[in-house]
């Protein structure tokens, strides 16, 4: 006769329960949450578990472990995925950051123009002519200047916005990713708890096993 001990341990993403075939472990030790009472005589001996019952506790077992496998590389990718995401998300607050110090820095311009542009009004002495003249030079090419950094600002403060309407929906996939594996790794958690309900400390008998590797092997 063997028995099924218990070393199931419930981890991030679950870890599937082995079969174990070393003896049960000793009075006051414990290989579960709860200690194993000492055996007494006042206590009846488990019963085994039948063929059908310990069949499914090898289908129980090797499912776990599928999808223990299954639930590992799949966090890895989404790990993987989400680190993506987090570095394209901090590249897009940068652009973010950058546009509006340009913006508030185009705006500052334009305001020191017009300011500027009031100068012209005023009549000028004719000893002065020539220096405004050359003042008025400068100031047309600081509009052109200006004129050609609202442009490029324009044009990136578009590509942000089309680059951010392509990240915003990339958030939302994987926010739902996200909670569709943890409910998968929960229902994963849930079959090794059954396998612990089912299986864990339960005998066997040798010749049952033996019929059910043999069933697998086929």
């Amino acid at each position: 006769m063997k028995q099924f001990l218990f070393t199931l341990c419930i981890a991030a993403l679950g870890a599937s329960a082995a079969f174990s075939q070393t003896v049960a472990p000793a009075p006051g030790k414990s290989s579960g949450k709860k200690p194993v009472a000492p055996a007494s005589a006042a206590q009846p001996k488990p019963r085994l578990l039948t063929l059908d019952q310990l069949r499914r506790c090898f289908k129980l077992n090797d499912d776990n472990a599928t999808e223990a496998e299954v639930l590992k590389a799949e966090k890895a990718q989404f790990e993987e995925e989400h680190g993506r995401l987090v570095a394209d998300q901090a590249a897009l607050l940068k652009r973010s950051e950058i546009l509006k110090a340009e913006a508030k820095a185009v705006v500052t311009e334009q305001e020191e123009l017009v300011i500027a542009a009031k100068e012209f009004a005023q009549p000028v002495e004719r000893s002065e002519v020539k220096a405004a003249e050359a003042r008025r030079v400068a100031y047309n090419e600081r509009i052109e200047i200006n004129k050609k950094r609202v442009d490029d600002f324009n044009a990136a403060k578009d590509a942000f916005n089309a680059a951010k309407a392509q990240f915003d929906p990339r958030i939302e996939a994987s926010n739902a990713r996200s909670k569709a594996l943890q409910h998968r790794i929960e229902e994963h958690n849930y079959g090794l708890e059954d396998w612990r309900a089912e299986c864990a400390n339960r005998p066997y008998s040798d010749a049952d096993e033996a019929l059910i590797k043999k069933e697998k092997a086929r």
